[in-house]
């Protein structure tokens, strides 16, 4: 094998950075643009941006590690393909892979209320023309100044960390950038929306998602936003009783009913303005769901919902069963139940549980299968010491609970 070759000057990757950005900003030390970086050196064969983003070829990956010393892990997480299965279930074209990700959940509307559909060429979250963001605050620090490979995506509305819109622009900090609006920026984004995306940037961050009833796996928290931007998408008929009152939602966040749509179209197939209004009224009404002004009847909206309080007659004792009367069954469901029902709030009652489920256990696989199903039971993942979240070359199939 070759020695490898080093750049004498490649700047580390930011967290989160797509992968045209990160060589954006090494041939800038260069000179030169990241298609020129590549074929002067040998590297990729001048591959194109787009590719770079979604699914660069493994050796060129290889490449690039022995040319900057970054780990190839690291780099898989810099595209598309890399996010497999958290965010998308796949990049290859498949007829049931819409409804296989959108209809998976439901919050607003009953499960088959929702028509099934084919949308050829679908990839979720990936739009069929990509629209490149920033936030401008981020920018602004030396150390923050690249392009995160999820603000291409019609995902987030605001930086999560500094709550400010991302802005539309064209090019690569350090290469040829340019903002393609003449506003003042930053713009705060609404409470709605910064709710929303912290929560997104939670799922991006840590693997998972603390909602009022449970932390979800990140999967979930992007199969839970995707389906209610469909439900949004639906003819305003869908909602029977609640019409009324989701146009009135559509008027208080400022935008028009169904994201403006006139006949349903799949989210990644709009124009940014359509993709930012959709985005836009989900905030607000997983907002008017959480305050109680709009009721949801899917199977998960209760996802959304505080744990409701269980009030006990003053005046009336509950009596439980007696030890006699319970069956050795019954009795190891009530010690189950209180014990994870302590793990949820206790570490060390976590911890002791994780033991008693992996006992024996060694093998990677199902470690981290059973320490998922703790996760999915509302057992915190930092109090769990074999995590499954942050691996996700080791995620299998996800589902809620």
């Amino acid at each position: 094998m070759r020695p490898p070759n080093r750049w004498p000057l490649h700047p580390y990757p930011i967290h989160g950075e797509a992968m045209t950005s990160w060589l954006g900003r090494i041939a800038a030390c260069y000179s030169m643009n990241a298609r020129n970086l590549l074929t002067s050196t040998a590297v990729g064969n001048g591959t194109s941006r787009p590719d770079l983003d979604l699914d660069p070829p493994k050796e060129l990956l290889t490449e690039l590690s022995l040319r900057t010393g970054v780990p190839s892990e690291t780099l898989s997480r810099m595209n598309m393909a890399g996010w497999i299965p958290w965010l998308l279930d796949t990049l290859e074209p498949e007829e049931a892979a819409f409804n296989t990700y959108v209809n998976e959940f439901s919050i607003f509307l009953k499960p088959g209320i929702r028509p099934p559909r084919i949308v050829p060429g679908w990839r979720a979250w990936i739009p069929k023309i990509p629209y490149p963001r920033a936030c401008p605050q981020c920018l602004d620090d030396p150390a923050r100044e690249g392009l995160y490979l999820l603000w291409q995506l019609p995902l987030l509305l605001s930086c999560p960390d500094h709550g400010c819109l991302l802005e539309y622009c064209a090019g690569v900090p350090g290469e040829y950038f340019v903002w393609r609006t003449e506003d003042p920026l930053p713009r705060p984004a609404s409470e709605a929306v910064r709710e929303m995306d912290r929560r997104t940037g939670q799922a991006i961050n840590d693997g998972s998602v603390a909602l009022p009833r449970r932390t979800v796996h990140a999967g979930i928290w992007f199969r839970l936003l995707r389906t209610i931007i469909d439900e949004l998408s639906c003819p305003l008929s869908l909602w029977g009783a609640r019409k009324t009152a989701i146009e009135s939602m559509w008027d208080a966040c400022g935008e028009p009913a169904r994201g403006g749509l006139a006949k349903w179209q799949a989210l990644e197939e709009l124009p940014r303005n359509k993709q930012g209004s959709l985005l836009t009224g989900t905030a607000h009404i997983i907002q008017a769901l959480q305050e109680g002004a709009l009721p949801g009847y899917g199977t998960s909206s209760d996802l959304f919902l505080p744990e409701p309080e269980r009030l006990v007659d003053p005046g009336t004792r509950p009596q439980p069963k007696t030890a006699a009367k319970l069956s050795g069954l019954e009795l190891v469901k009530e010690a189950l139940d209180r014990a994870l029902e302590d793990a949820r709030h206790n570490p060390e009652t976590a911890q002791a549980l994780l033991g008693f489920a992996t006992y024996g256990r060694t093998d990677t696989a199902t470690l981290d299968t059973l320490t998922q199903r703790m996760v999915d039971l509302g057992i915190p993942a930092e109090y769990l010491s074999h995590k499954l979240l942050g691996q996700p070359s080791t995620a299998h199939k996800i589902s809620d609970g």
